[in-house]
Order: C-alpha cells, then sequence, then structure tokens
C-alpha cells in the first residue's frame, strides 16, 4: 500500500487490520511502516508494554507480539491503523530535529494533543512550530490533525463494524455528538449513515443471486 497526499492536504489510503484475540493468546505482526494501535476492548500487551483500552500506541517497523492480559475468557479486539512514515517526514536541519517533528506529528494523529505540547517535543516555540508545519503540510496543524482523524473515522466505519461512538473515541472525539456534526461538514453524511449504506451494499453484495446470462 502507498499512501499519497491529496490536494497537498492530507493523507489517502487509510489501511486497517482488525484483530481479535481469544483465550489469551498471542499474535505476531510484522509492520513496514509506523502503525497506529488502538485497543477496543480491556488491556493489550505489545512487546510487554501495556496499551489500555482506548489509548493509542504508535508500533514502529519490524516484528511485534500483541496479546490479551485480561484473563482466559476475554476477547481483546484491535484496529491497527498503517501511516506510511515517508509521507509524514519533513526535512528540518538536523536528524534529532526531524525525528522529534515526525514523532510529533504521529502524536498528534493519535490523540488528542494540543499544539503547545507538540511544539515543546519538537523543542521549538509554538509560533516557529507552525509556520514550520504549515510550510510542509500547507494548512495549519490543527486543521491537518483533525482532517486526518477524521479520515481514519471514515475508514474505520467503512471497513470494520465499530460503532459511531467507539470510533469517536478512537480517533480523539471525546464529544459524540461534536464527532457527528464535524464529520457531516467534512464529508457531507452521518457516520450512521455511512455505516448503514456501507452495511447495505456488503449484505446486497452478498445475497444478490448470480445472474442469468442466458438470452431468451
Amino acid at each position: 500500500m502507498t499512501s499519497r497526499i491529496c490536494n497537498g492536504e492530507l493523507l489517502c489510503d487509510v489501511q486497517l487490520e482488525h484483530l481479535q484475540l481469544k483465550r489469551n493468546r498471542s499474535v505476531e505482526i510484522s509492520t513496514i511502516s509506523y502503525d497506529i494501535l488502538y485497543p477496543i476492548n480491556g488491556i493489550c500487551v505489545v512487546d510487554g508494554r501495556h496499551v489500555a483500552r482506548f489509548q493509542a500506541m504508535i508500533l514502529e517497523r519490524g516484528r511485534h507480539v500483541l496479546e490479551c492480559n485480561v484473563g482466559e475468557s476475554a476477547i481483546f479486539e484491535a484496529v491497527i491503523v498503517h501511516v506510511e512514515r515517508e509521507v509524514l517526514l519533513t526535512t528540518l536541519p538536523t536528524c534529532r530535529e526531524e525525528q522529534r517533528f515526525e514523532m510529533a506529528v504521529l502524536n498528534g494523529i493519535s490523540s488528542s494533543i494540543s499544539v503547545e505540547e507538540l511544539a515543546s517535543m519538537c523543542c521549538l516555540s509554538v509560533s516557529t512550530y507552525k509556520r514550520r508545519f504549515a510550510e510542509n503540510f500547507g494548512i495549519p496543524p490543527h486543521r491537518w490533525f483533525l482532517w486526518r482523524r477524521l479520515e481514519i473515522a471514515s475508514a474505520m466505519l467503512r471497513r470494520t463494524s465499530l460503532p459511531t461512538f467507539t470510533v469517536a473515541a478512537l480517533c480523539g472525539f471525546i464529544n459524540v455528538s461534536h464527532f457527528i456534526a464535524t464529520f457531516k461538514r467534512r464529508y457531507g453524511i452521518t457516520p450512521s449513515r455511512l455505516l448503514r449504506e456501507e452495511m447495505s451494499s456488503v449484505a446486497m453484495a452478498t445475497s444478490s443471486p448470480r445472474q442469468d446470462s442466458r438470452i431468451w
């Protein structure tokens, strides 16, 4: 999967994995990019590190071991969003600054972190961070992160059966009503309607009888 920039504004082609673990079984995944992991149920242990429900965790490229840590009979689910590293990178004077900026961008996508906190992560003033961000991404950081979270939410609604309030929480929206209103302004459709349409199209595709190609 190759990500791209749409109109110089935001990432496209979000790819999702929906994992399910039963009876405390471990799953090993291999990633070729930076990935964002969202646990949905219980607690997940990733490479020995605990990740709580709805908490986002950035996975670096390589192999990772995921396991359920909430009991033998529990079910753990996770959504992993693949984010191409090359698209997020920006060129800054030193490697250290580049890495700081990159991780700040990734953290901004996976949480509701403030611009002030992102600037602090980069050891930059807020004004300098905003200027450098706009130079590299074409729009202010708050709008870019909002659009990116909405894009991830849209992909989740299309490719999983997660309810709207869960998708909102996973994408950093504390207020579901605000999420629905913002989503509708961006895409011209409510999340619930999008979910219904996707479920309807899937049902039609799986239940439609095969057309008889004979000519009468």
